[in-house]
């Protein structure tokens, strides 16, 4: 991506959305799978966040753990 994202960026992110959707009173919610035109997870077929850190991993365990489906 255009700027260096970090774990943390990236938890804050996540968190923030989360924090939004519960705040709205959401159940559910909906993940777009890209992140600054790239893809969240490994993919040969698009560009892909080169991270160590598992996005996607992290924001199911986050929604989850939020009552959030």
């Amino acid at each position: 991506p255009g700027e260096d994202v970090t774990e943390e960026k990236l938890k804050g992110d996540v968190d923030t959305a989360l924090a939004s959707a519960q705040n709205l009173t959401m159940n559910t919610v909906v993940v777009d799978l890209t992140y600054d035109g790239h893809l969240i997870y490994a993919s040969q077929q698009a560009p892909y966040l080169f991270t160590e850190f598992d996005v996607l991993d992290y924001l199911m365990q986050q929604a989850h753990s939020s009552g959030l489906y």
